[in-house]
């Protein structure tokens, strides 16, 4: 693409900034030095110039992707589970709190015997106290969650790739619908002029003598016939064209076309389809997603099994205490308390508790592994299908092509043999229709032929935008 937006930016920085192997490692923060030469790694809107008179494929994603809710929702998720392995990642730090406490009392004290009735004062305390706790060793626990949250944050990354697909496919399939449309009201314009042509023609001819009134009615008709598609057509293009205003976030009635030469390119980049079901096996996300869920639940599932596991602490504090009173209570006098030690935590007993969540945990293993075999089936399913409609529809559009110039040279015959007096009306007419249909089919057949190509490129899982 000429510009890719900020948020699907910061999606390849994600995937370029953090390592979210299967092994565990860690995941390592985006460097200040990568933000500010990045700053679109926080989101902001996408900021575009005016769209041009004549639109390509590239201009209208760019613009689908900034506009499209389920893009940036998901672009979001994948930002939360990034936030949840930072968390992960801090319980292996100590635990420092500190606290600061304040308090009065005036105290009145009565004696039932002796001189003194009683005594009164006031006591003050001030407290401040620093606790370190530092869990120094859980049997894995702690890489377990962390593990977890990489691949869950793998995932999500997948699915933001998911949508981002989605939305492609969504926008080229409007894009192709559209310029298609657009041929169409072309060539019902051109097909709606030649038979006004025909029809002076014969016209000529009939006030001339030469044709007949019948020959006349029937030029007459297919003039009609073709202004009446000429319009259907026209109303067609502006249907599509506001739809995709509205999707880019333009009013409905703005004014552009299409940049498309309707030829059929040297697009070579599909393989033998067994080729193309093991890359999607490896690049699909869909793919790449389950098989991180499934990663994420069996290390959840390790991380349930550990947690009734004893844990290892190192405990610290440091105290103050500073006592403001009145002689009567013993006067002033400060307390301070240092202290340092070792906690080992032993669950004895939950109550069957963690015997319940760890069945619950590989249950949930079980079941991601049947939505991988799920995943993998479809795609696999989705790939045939598409790669024989995508082949099917690479041939019929190449012989559309060669049935345009054929119908184009009839009827250029047919016109000389008419105009000079050898041919007659039906020819005339029979062969320019014979032209629109095959440019009908020319169309329809582009059509076809890119949508497929993009839905094969999408279920190999790398589309070719």
């Amino acid at each position: 693409m000429k510009m890719v937006p900020n948020y699907i930016a910061t999606s390849l920085l994600i995937y370029a900034s953090y390592s979210v192997g299967y092994d565990g490692g860690e995941v390592n923060r985006v460097p200040a030095s990568l933000t500010k030469a990045h700053p679109e790694i926080t989101f902001r809107p996408c900021f575009f110039q005016n769209l041009p008179s004549k639109v390509s494929l590239e201009d209208l994603i760019e613009r689908t992707l900034c506009n499209d809710p389920k893009v940036r929702t998901s672009w979001a998720a994948a930002q939360v589970q990034a936030a949840e392995v930072e968390i992960r990642k801090a319980a292996y730090l100590p635990r420092l709190d500190g606290s600061i406490g304040m308090l009065r009392n005036d105290i009145k004290v009565d004696y039932e015997r002796g001189h003194n009735t009683h005594k009164s004062g006031h006591q003050q305390r001030q407290t401040n106290r620093l606790d370190l706790r530092w869990l120094l060793y859980d049997f894995g626990h702690r890489n377990a969650a962390l593990r977890s949250a990489q691949h869950l944050f793998t995932a999500a990354t997948a699915e933001h790739d998911v949508q981002l697909q989605d939305s492609v496919v969504s926008a080229a399939q409007t894009y192709f619908q559209a310029a298609a449309a657009e041929r169409h009201a072309l060539i019902s314009d051109e097909v709606a002029r030649r038979a006004e042509e025909n029809l002076k023609a014969v016209k000529a001819r009939y006030v001339g003598g030469v044709a007949t009134l019948s020959d006349y009615l029937q030029a007459q008709t297919t003039f009609s016939r073709s202004n009446t598609q000429r319009l259907r057509h026209a109303g067609a293009s502006r249907t599509e064209t506001g739809v995709i205003a509205i999707r880019i976030g333009l009013p409905p009635d703005t004014q552009f076309s299409f940049d498309e030469s309707f030829q059929l390119p040297d697009f070579q980049f599909f393989s033998a389809v067994e080729e193309l079901m093991q890359q999607a096996r490896l690049d699909h996300p869909t793919i790449v997603g389950a098989r991180a869920n499934l990663a994420a639940a069996e290390a959840s599932a390790e991380q349930s099994r550990l947690a009734g596991w004893p844990k290892l602490s190192l405990t610290s504090s440091l105290s103050q205490v500073s006592n403001d009173q009145s002689p009567v209570f013993d006067g002033d006098h400060k307390q301070r308390e240092r202290s340092i030690g070792v906690q080992l935590s032993i669950p004895l007993f939950e109550g069957y508790e963690r015997r319940s969540v760890v069945r619950k945990a590989k249950a949930r293993v079980e079941a991601q592994i049947g939505s991988l075999q799920h995943a993998e089936l479809q795609i696999g399913l989705a790939i045939w299908r598409n790669y024989q409609t995508f082949t099917t529809e690479s041939k019929g559009f190449a012989l559309t092509l060669e049935l345009v110039n054929q119908a184009r040279q009839s009827m250029t015959v047919a016109q000389g043999r008419y105009e000079s007096g050898v041919g007659g009306i039906t020819d005339l007419i029979h062969t320019l229709e014979i032209y629109a249909l095959a440019q009908e089919q020319h169309i329809e057949g582009w059509k076809r032929w890119q949508i497929a190509r993009i839905n094969l490129a999408a279920n190999i899982g790398r589309l070719p935008y």
